[in-house]
């Protein structure tokens, strides 16, 4: 699930009928600057003034919005709404890089004067400083359906409009616009942000998986100056069970832009995803994702000329474990294309440390993979050398795929060594590859290191 974790929010409603809420030490304070609603201020946090105030009037029952926006210069945002007394009704801390902060809708509990208070992480004790934005407004609010069209303008920075939504369970939803300098926030019926992000094309970009049944908050915000018009879709899509090493026919294109699958994998170490399609406009992208919503594996091409697309390996498979699986097109067609999806366990060859594997690498056959499980923070020593033949072989390191590291000549008493330290646990891809003239035997031997 993609959670938000970089920013905190603390909502504390004001009922007088409840008691005291937390008032803040009688300290000499920096005068309120008026703020009216729709209106937008920029100012700067500096050592000497880590703190603003603005006041606005208020009616009670309106529900309002804050918006934040630290303008890249590393600012730790904090905000809150206090009432006439002193006390905290809304609070929130932006985390770095978290983008715009938004707080509320708010229903305010009175009429009369309210403060907003604009500072800094750490207030005095704090370090950090940069220019600003702040707005204030009435919240925009409408109920949203599933697979509706919607359409709107955010006239100005940082404005945004919210909409609230009921789902079911495991829900598997796409949210998709069009608009400039376009960003959503999703919050989970228990208040926390599931995902936020810039908006993308991309059905890859765009999955979300809804972790609870109950209602959700979507917020549209714009980050442009002169504000966006918009068009908004968010749309629930229809999950299809497929069985391991069972191929199955799908189609994409002109009809949906994705298609969304759910496998129970075999239990094995490794699995393999192969699309395959006699289409040739055929072009996409498949991901995998785990059963929390995250994604674990990606492809948009395979170099392998039996596969449009493929991803070898796949993670590890688990007891009661299950996968979502996206095959999407990469670019919009103005007709469906067909395709073949299968699940099969990995063909790669795992290796064991201390023993060494030999391949024959040559026109038919340049490269080859293996596959190896290490842990955090143990040590190899890797030695890769032609034992026959000619060829200067290169190696590749995935899954981020770090390298070449080739030899330095091209006779077969060349080797490459290299002393190894993992810093993470999982599996490595060792990938080597020689040129389409060139054929040899290559050994390649992983030991265990000090």
């Amino acid at each position: 699930m993609k959670r938000v974790s970089s920013i905190v929010l603390i909502m504390m409603v004001a009922g007088l009928a409840f008691g005291g809420l937390p008032v803040r030490a009688q300290v000499e304070e920096p005068a309120s600057t008026p703020l009216s609603y729709g209106q937008t201020v920029q100012d700067t946090i500096s050592n000497d003034r880590y703190e603003h105030r603005y006041w606005f009037e208020g009616s009670r029952g309106e529900r309002v919005y804050l918006s934040a926006y630290d303008l890249g210069s590393g600012l730790r945002i904090d905000i809150a709404l206090q009432d006439a007394l002193g006390r905290v009704l809304l609070q929130a801390l932006e985390g770095y890089g978290s983008g715009p902060l938004v707080l509320g809708p708010f229903e305010l509990p009175l009429d009369g004067n309210y403060t907003i208070v604009m500072g800094r992480y750490d207030g005095k004790n704090g370090a950090s400083t940069g220019n600003y934005l702040l707005t204030l407004d009435l919240a925009q609010e409408a109920p949203l359906t599933l697979g509706e069209d919607i359409a709107g303008t955010l006239d100005r920075a940082l404005a945004a409009h919210f909409w609230e939504f009921i789902a079911e369970e495991k829900t598997v939803i796409s949210l998709r616009t069009s608009g400039e300098g376009l960003r959503y926030v999703l919050i989970s019926p228990d208040q926390q942000a599931i995902t936020s992000a810039g908006f993308s094309p991309d059905p890859l970009a765009t999955f979300v998986l809804l972790p609870y049944a109950g209602v959700y908050r979507l917020s549209l915000q714009t980050q442009n100056f002169q504000g966006s018009a918009y068009s908004l879709r968010v749309e629930a899509h229809a999950v299809t069970e497929i069985v391991a090493e069972t191929p199955f026919q799908d189609t994409i294109g002109a009809s949906r832009r994705a298609a969304y699958y759910q496998i129970y994998p075999p239990q094995v170490d490794l699995l393999r995803v192969e699309v395959v399609s006699a289409d040739a406009d055929f072009a996409g992208t498949v991901a995998v994702y785990n059963m929390a919503g995250d994604r674990v594996a990606s492809a948009s091409s395979s170099d392998e000329v039996d596969y449009d697309l493929l991803i070898e390996p796949w993670v590890v498979a688990q007891d009661s474990y299950y996968y979502y699986l996206v095959v999407g097109a990469a670019a919009k067609v103005d007709e469906d294309v067909s395709f073949q999806l299968t699940v099969r366990p990995s063909q790669l060859t795992l290796l064991t440390l201390g023993e060494a594997v030999t391949m024959r690498l040559n026109r038919a056959a340049t490269k080859q993979r293996y596959v190896l499980e290490v842990a955090a923070g143990q040590s190899a020593n890797l030695s890769l050398r032609p034992i026959d033949g000619w060829c200067t072989p290169e190696l590749h390191i995935g899954p981020r795929w770090t390298g070449p590291f080739n030899l330095e000549t091209n006779t077969i008493a060349s080797a490459l060594t290299a002393a190894l330290r993992f810093t993470e646990t999982g599996y490595l891809v060792f990938e080597v590859e020689v040129g389409y003239s060139e054929e040899c035997v290559v050994e390649l031997l992983i030991a265990p290191g000090e």
